[in-house]
């Protein structure tokens, strides 16, 4: 169907990417769970969703195995502490509430406890609006030897109704309890009974298809800008993604008819096996990772163009950060809504009303100073708020205003959120293996980053269900909100395609390494009490020169003489690369100082965090390090304080390295 779509586009080139992988699918009887009396007595449930479909979680491992039954509630980090000091899940088949935090670490959290297995359900204080209790969560979970098995909340409720009869035991805290009525939600295994769950699962090898599209650039063809959306497995979900890329397909294919040619191409992708590990793009990445790293400029992600109908939030590379803002705003909100009496706001400022967050003092004044120091500005010049009233007054040496553009852009107090990338983004790989920046926006519900739930998107996501007939009646009357995501991709893709200059603000990344120093900074000296240490200074030395070599870049690029194509083509291959330098190289299965497998190469600065996304202002490698570190202690140990200087030792080395890409080609 995609290729057909674009075939009458007449885009310049069109190809299917085949491939084989392996494919998790139902059994050829349904999986089950047993209630084993002492006196004998059996009662069996068989885990169908219709008499056709069976419920399954894919990857698990087949087994059967026989335990006494646990309750776990949400198994997060506070909850695996609880019970790791009571000692009463090993050797247990633990049942956990499914959605709160990501799955994987749930996982990884009870087989650290010593579980047999898991079961998972959907508790009702953790339901969308609109979920029913009989459902059952589709997951998958591609680690460790354990038995995953998802049952509906009405099976949950009468297993912790059962041990809550057989056990007579304490009560957990609060905070781990669920939501459903006349249950005391125990902390002891059952007694008198045991569960048996028996899996029946299968994996075969399954052919896919990435379809790709490609206008072809007029200028610097082998310079790509890439926009993909991943297809479902198991379902045909994703379909506002699909939908979304086909339009931009379409508008930009029109505009190269009317004679209209990107300076760069522009590769349209939709990739097969999205929610199978998003396989269709590992196997796009994997088979072209050298040419991809040399070409590409930036990737951007329109998979869930809308989750919610509050304002847009997206995930960003500070390289990109300011070309998203420009983006934003220039499309009018979605919703319509006058604020203060001003009439629509743009999408911008919808996002940052609701999502603001404030850039830390310091790490702009720091920028200013390297600014004026290069700009040869002095006090009587005017001081940073000045410069933000009336960025034009400030000369630098004749420059045609590019330099004062990025740093105004850069010094900007209030800004809207961009998230950092959690290991749940399938596009992530872009980033962490490749080097590529990569965008990706979407619409969403104003309590998306505080809701107990780690992924709250519709409950007909990614079910049979998940339809633009659903999207229409549920979500997004007329698309609106579709289209506003729409325009805005539409536009970064022109400006990374059309732009002289790769639009790529250096000061931008110094402004977020700056902030990403001090707070980690912050939060060792408040965890570890050591305000005197230094082991911070060499990272900041590192962020400094960095900030100083990116103004430098910035001031060079200005001066430009733009009548020498060779000369704008250097200075975009500096660009270009910049990302690809903070990858960390290691040998095949090394252990990150944080002691998880790493990828063979890893982003540096921007590894995909683990816990509380939220969390958008410090390095993600340092934030996982300390939540993992104090899951069983609430002070800083020597081996925390260890392991945080070989860390910033490492993050210290790559910041140096990324430092010296950006000096002028003849210095070495």
């Amino acid at each position: 169907m995609i290729r057909g779509e674009w075939r009458k586009l007449k885009l310049d080139e069109i190809d299917l990417d085949e491939f084989t992988d392996s494919v998790a699918q139902q059994g050829d009887q349904p999986n089950t769970i047993e209630i084993i009396y002492t006196n004998g007595t059996k009662d069996q449930t068989k885990l169908m969703l219709s008499p056709d479909e069976y419920s399954f979680v894919a990857f698990t491992v087949n087994k059967s195995i026989e335990g006494k039954l646990t309750y776990v509630s949400k198994l997060d980090r506070q909850d695996f502490a609880y019970l790791h000091k009571l000692g009463t899940v090993n050797g247990t088949i633990a049942l956990a509430r499914y959605g709160v935090i990501p799955l994987r670490e749930q996982i990884k959290y009870a087989f650290s406890l010593g579980a047999l297995g898991v079961l998972l359900y959907m508790d009702p204080t953790d339901y969308p609006t609109d979920y029913n209790e009989s459902a059952l969560p589709r997951v998958s979970a591609p680690y460790l030897d354990l038995p995953i098995q998802v049952i509906s909340g009405q099976l949950a409720s009468k297993l912790l109704l059962e041990l809550d009869a057989d056990t007579n035991g304490t009560q957990l805290p609060m905070r781990m309890r669920g939501g459903f009525k006349n249950v005391l939600f125990v902390s002891e295994p059952s007694r008198n009974f045991t569960i048996k769950i028996t899996t029946h699962n299968k994996v075969k090898s399954a052919n896919l298809t990435n379809a790709i599209g490609v206008l072809q650039g007029r200028v610097e063809p082998d310079r790509y800008i890439i926009v993909g959306a991943g297809r479902d497995s198991w379902s045909p979900s994703n379909v506002g993604g699909t939908a979304l890329l086909l339009e931009l397909a379409r508008v930009f294919g029109q505009l190269v008819k009317d004679g209209w040619r990107p300076r760069r191409s522009i590769v349209f992708i939709s990739f097969a096996g999205e929610h199978m590990n998003s396989a269709g793009l590992s196997h796009f990445l994997q088979s072209r990772l050298n040419v991809l790293r040399g070409r590409t400029v930036a990737y951007i992600d329109v998979t869930n163009p809308v989750m919610g109908s509050t304002s847009i939030l997206a995930t960003s590379s500070p390289l990109l950060s300011q070309a998203l803002f420009n983006a934003s705003s220039l499309v009018a909100s979605a919703n319509g809504n006058s604020v203060d009496g001003e009439g629509v706001p743009t999408l911008y400022r919808e996002w940052l009303q609701n999502f603001p967050q404030q850039k830390p003092i310091k790490s702009a004044k720091d920028i200013f100073k390297v600014a004026q120091d290069l700009s040869g500005w002095n006090d009587s010049t005017g001081t940073m708020n000045t410069f933000l009233l009336e960025p034009n007054s400030f000369d630098v040496n004749g420059t045609r205003g590019l330099f004062n553009n990025y740093l105004h852009s850069a010094l900007f107090m209030y800004r809207p959120m961009i998230r950092l990338l959690d290991h749940t983004d399938g596009f992530a790989p872009f980033l962490t293996q490749a080097g590529i920046p990569v965008i990706q926006v979407s619409y969403v519900n104003k309590g998306y980053l505080h809701t107990r739930r780690m992924d709250p998107k519709p409950a007909w996501f990614r079910t049979q269900f998940d339809s633009l007939k659903k999207v229409h009646s549920s979500m997004d009357a007329d698309f609106r909100h579709h289209m506003a995501i729409g325009k805005v991709v539409a536009e970064l893709i022109r400006d990374l395609t059309d732009s002289l200059f790769l639009p790529f603000n250096l000061l931008e990344y110094a402004v977020t390494l700056q902030s990403y120093t001090d707070t980690a900074q912050h939060h060792f000296i408040t965890l570890c009490r050591k305000p005197d240490s230094k082991i911070f200074e060499p990272l900041q030395h590192a962020v400094g020169d960095f900030s100083l070599r990116a103004a430098e870049f910035h001031h060079r690029q200005d001066m430009l003489d733009l009548r020498d194509p060779m000369a704008i083509r250097m200075v975009n291959d500096q660009l270009l690369l910049l990302e690809r330098a903070f990858l960390r190289s290691c040998p095949n299965q090394c252990l990150s100082v944080t002691g998880v497998d790493v990828f063979n190469e890893q982003h540096g600065v921007a590894t995909p965090v683990k816990t509380y996304p939220q969390l958008s202002n410090i390095f993600p490698s340092v934030l996982d390090l300390i939540t993992q570190s104090l899951t069983e202690s609430t002070e800083c140990d020597d081996e925390l304080g260890a392991r945080i200087v070989l860390l910033v030792h490492d993050i210290t080395e790559i910041i140096r390295t990324a430092t010296a890409s950006l000096q002028y080609v003849l210095t070495f």
